[in-house]
């Protein structure tokens, strides 16, 4: 017997709900740690310091993205797709130009200044 769409959201709402606030708690910690040392991130040698910051940060505000998603009520499944594929092609790197060297920055140059 087939489960209707709502009703098997309805069964997961605690886990999403549990998900979110622990994405957000870490996203929410993550700026407290950078904000009570930046020396540390701002300095040259601290290129270490970035490439871990950089993806924990976009780990934690996807999976609250993500369990955010999950949470609003009357979303048709089409609807979860296509922004759940969005939201991975935003993601994925660009195979035509490799990958970043560490440091790089995704914006623009007029922008970065």
């Amino acid at each position: 017997m087939q489960e209707s769409w709502a009703h098997q959201l309805e069964t997961w709402h605690e886990f999403y709900l549990l998900l979110g606030t622990a994405g957000l708690t870490l996203t929410g910690l993550l700026f407290v740690v950078i904000s009570l040392g930046p020396r540390i991130a701002a300095d040259r040698h601290a290129s270490s310091v970035r490439a871990f910051v950089s993806p924990n940060a976009v780990f934690f505000t996807s999976t609250l993205a993500v369990s955010s998603l999950f949470l609003v009520p009357g979303v048709s499944p089409t609807m979860v797709g296509v922004l759940l594929c969005f939201g991975a092609q935003g993601m994925t790197p660009d195979p035509l130009l490799g990958p970043a060297p560490l440091g790089a920055t995704s914006a623009p140059s007029w922008l970065a200044g």
